[in-house]
């Protein structure tokens, strides 16, 4: 089958080059090619024109093979009446399109080794409409290389998980969910450092989510980001809110309060006041509601400006004396507060892990480009 499949690439020596009518010179990747792709429509009002192949175009993507040989409009019986064979693709970017028809036709050379991301997103775009992401495996990897390192989240996003990229993927995936916050019309954004074409400036801009996501990665990322973020806001908060329930319980945590003598339960109580007061009163300041109903639904913004402010809490407790020896509660404490930092690290690694179903479609899309075991 394989020799047969050749063979229909090959131009047949009877057949004239094809008559290019219009006033667009076109872009001629075939020098023997029965058809006309004009592309472009919809984003300038000179699209190009591309004499191809339309066998080797019908190889290449299953989703052309059936547009152009299987009953369409745009297929060879329908357009058998003209004389030339002209199919409009007005939602595709000639740019991108250029690389993919190069692909396509063999002219490795002019397949670029770099690539800038925003036009590698929009490549694989246009690979993953028509089927064909298989076709890019020997440039994969080294064009995965300046994604890694990107700022640019969500396209980076795209890019790893058409590419099958899991440690990719799971990098942008984790720092969005951590630069993620609620905004003032409470819909979930995140923050982007964003560098200035005409300064160079880097300042961070607040994005939408819903609008900066769409289409980009797995179907329910939105609703995958909300989750975890909900998620990680819960680990920071629930070792505080404990600490606080514990404060304001009748058992307390300070020794004395399980004292007889009224004057050591005194100043026990003294101390968790301390404590307690010094600690809603940091929490204030630092703009977290600790004493709501439910802190963590009350809470909007990120998870990394949470961990900075919870960890940034001056926690007090009463004051030494002749009487009373308030050090233990000072230690404990601060060996509570230490054992928090490496729990919740601990818990947030556990929480991040993909999902079987992310992992299952990564590896089948890994299997297509060949980015397994690229580093």
């Amino acid at each position: 089958m394989g020799d047969s499949e050749n063979s229909m690439s090959e131009p047949d020596k009877k057949r004239p080059k094809l008559e290019i009518t219009g006033p667009t010179t076109p872009v001629v990747l075939e020098e023997f090619g029965d058809l006309q792709l004009r592309v472009g429509s919809d984003h300038t009002d000179r699209p190009t024109i591309f004499l191809v192949c339309s066998r080797t175009m019908a190889r290449s993507s299953p989703v052309l093979k059936r547009m152009l040989y299987g009953g369409f409009a745009e297929s060879l019986s329908a357009q058998a009446k003209k004389e030339n064979w002209v199919v409009d693709l007005p939602d595709d970017r000639p740019d991108s399109f250029k690389i993919f028809l190069h692909v396509i036709h063999g002219h490795f050379d002019q397949v670029p080794s770099r690539i800038a991301i925003d036009n590698l997103y929009l490549l694989l775009v246009l690979l993953d409409k028509y089927d064909s992401i298989g076709l890019i495996r020997p440039w994969a990897k080294p064009w995965l290389k300046g994604v890694k390192t990107s700022e640019s989240l969500p396209l980076a996003l795209y890019i790893a998980w058409n590419l099958g990229h899991k440690e990719t993927f799971q990098s942008k995936m984790t720092k969005i969910i951590h630069a993620s916050f609620i905004d003032e019309q409470g819909s979930l954004s995140y923050e982007q450092n964003c560098r200035s074409k005409e300064t160079g400036a880097w300042s961070v801009h607040h994005i939408k989510l819903a609008a900066d996501l769409d289409n980009w990665g797995p179907s329910d990322a939105l609703d995958t980001i909300r989750e975890m973020r909900h998620k990680l806001v819960s680990i920071q908060f629930e070792p505080y809110i404990q600490l606080y329930k514990s404060l304001i319980s009748e058992q307390g945590l300070c020794r004395y309060r399980a004292r007889v003598k009224p004057y050591l339960l005194e100043a026990g109580m003294r101390c968790d006041s301390v404590a307690l007061g010094s600690m809603i009163r940091e929490c204030l300041l630092q703009g977290i509601d600790i004493m709501a109903q439910d802190p963590v639904e009350a809470y909007r913004g990120t998870v990394r400006q949470l961990e900075d402010k919870l960890a940034a809490l001056k926690i007090f407790v009463g004051e030494s004396n002749d009487k009373t020896e308030h050090s233990i509660c000072r230690r404990n404490l601060t060996k509570y507060r230490d054992n928090i930092s490496a729990d919740n690290e601990r818990r947030t690694a556990e929480a991040l892990v993909l999902t079987p179903q992310y992992q299952a479609r990564m590896e089948a899309q890994a299997k297509k480009t060949g980015i397994q075991d690229a580093r």
